[in-house]
């Protein structure tokens, strides 16, 4: 029986600390389904240490890594060191899946998992240790004498009620509660994911294509049987809803939430992901407070009908609107997520969704850089015309590096994004009303002190800077 190690790689962005491993935790499950004896263990960079004294004392025949594009220089540093102590080195997650090529350019890899890797990964590990050919797994870049070569590719899975549920008695998943991620302040002491559907139907540029386009929702039994089974089992009162598109079909969302109030159980969720805001109605958003959600983040990108029709996100402004007002009534925290610098976005379109954002009720707001992902549209379209897709999969609020898809300079988008957030946090009744829904007030006050700190020395250094250029061109 083989000794498997499921590592994921973690790099901070911006306010996005880790979260629990959700796709190693349904790998691994996948695994343990389809051949008994092996033993599994899960290593996460974002909160454990040493790994590299793991690998020597441990000696595990397998090293699964799965990583994000921005994680590639650490992906291949971990790959390096599996190799090293002797493991197979299998990759999965987005960067192995849309950035094949490079990853199997490192002769440390063995193979790719791509797209998603339940069921390939449970093929692979029954075929281990036996003289099956992998070339008959379909989902895989495998290296050959001759160079790498692909499988067919997996057809996704239509049934996902029958996936095993994650294995979360492979990592004390409490220890998350104490980071910050994208959800901002937690309820509880600690949280779980849930992820409830898989694809998104709607077309935007910028966005991955790891789970397609198309809507494949679990049944709202299952959904339901799960997070009263992880309360019940785990004692776990507080779930994320990760999905891409969560709401996509409403009565689906009605029906969780009837299961879940019928339960009697009081618990809490919320959103960092995973909802439209133009299909959120005040019938969905009452059944969504009434299961006991508190805060929902909503991205909106742009206000600009022009970027809103080329990104394809078509965001239908006035209904997003209608919603962030209804969340509001109901008492539900949002978040709005913004996005500055498409290609030929003018500095004034810039404005126009800075203003927009400024003027909104939303309690909070993240503003991003856009940026090229491997394998999405808006990487393509930046390829055909000729360009280099700078900063891949980088997704910072602000950073100084010079890392950009826009037209306009790095220098003046650095200075637009640190605009945006000063234009939102310091606007009058903003601090108020982020406090009086903040789970824990005290400790959202700290984090807005913590906030506008930052902000300020930020200027400071963004104005020391533009004084010492406008020196030199004198």
């Amino acid at each position: 029986m083989a000794k498997i190690l499921l590592i994921r790689t973690f790099r901070e962005l911006g306010a996005g600390g880790p979260v629990p491993p959700l796709g190693l935790l349904y790998i691994a499950a996948s695994m343990r389904a389809a051949s008994a004896g092996h033993e599994i263990r899960i290593f996460d960079t974002g909160v454990d240490s040493d790994l590299e004294t793991l690998l020597a004392s441990w000696k595990p025949d397998i090293a699964g890594i799965s990583s994000l594009n921005c994680e590639a220089e650490l992906f291949h540093s971990v790959a390096g060191m599996a190799k090293r102590h002797g493991a197979a080195v299998w990759a999965g997650g987005p960067y192995a899946s849309t950035a094949t090529d490079s990853v199997m350019a490192d002769k440390n890899v063995d193979l790719a998992i791509l797209g998603e890797g339940e069921a390939t990964a449970a093929e692979l590990i029954t075929a281990f240790g036996k003289d099956t050919p992998l070339s008959g797994i379909n989902g895989l870049a495998l290296r050959c004498p001759d160079g790498v070569y692909r499988t067919p590719a997996r057809r996704l899975a239509t049934n996902l009620d029958a996936i095993p549920r994650p294995a979360w008695n492979l990592i004390n998943f409490r220890r998350y509660g104490k980071y910050a991620n994208w959800n901002g302040l937690c309820k509880r002491d600690f949280y779980l994911t849930v992820l409830t559907s898989r694809g998104c139907p709607f077309g935007c540029t910028f966005c991955h294509n790891l789970l397609g386009k198309k809507f494949r929702p679990r049944s709202a039994r299952d959904v339901a049987d799960e997070i009263l089974a992880l309360h019940e089992k785990f004692g776990a009162r507080e779930f994320h809803i990760i999905d891409d598109v969560f709401n996509c079909d409403k009565s689906r969302v009605l029906e969780i939430s009837r299961l879940l109030r019928a339960s009697g159980k009081k618990l809490d969720f919320a959103f960092p992901n995973g909802l439209r805001a133009d299909i959120l109605d005040e019938e969905t958003t009452a059944a969504l407070r009434a299961m006991g959600t508190y805060k929902v983040n909503l991205a909106i990108e742009s206000a600009t009908p022009r970027l809103q029709e080329m990104s394809g996100k078509r965001m239908d402004i006035g209904r997003a609107e209608a919603a962030i007002a209804a969340a509001d009534r109901h008492g539900i925290q949002t978040a709005g997520y913004f996005m500055l610098g498409f290609p030929t976005e003018t500095e004034a379109e810039m404005r126009a969704t800075i203003d927009y954002a400024a003027r909104s009720r939303f309690d909070s707001a993240y503003f991003f850089k856009v940026t090229a992902f491997p394998g999405s549209g808006l990487y393509s379209q930046i390829l055909d015309s000729g360009k280099r897709p700078d900063g891949i999969g980088d997704a910072a609020c602000f950073q100084a590096r010079d890392a950009s898809v826009a037209d306009i300079d790095t220098a003046t988008l650095n200075r637009l994004l640190l605009e945006a957030q000063t234009a939102f946090y310091l606007k009058p009744g903003r601090l108020w009303r982020l406090l009086r829904k903040a789970p824990r007030p005290l400790a959202a006050l700290r984090g807005l002190l913590q906030l506008v700190a930052r902000l300020c020395a930020a200027s400071i250094l963004l104005k020391t800077a533009a004084s010492a250029d406008s020196g030199n061109k004198h």
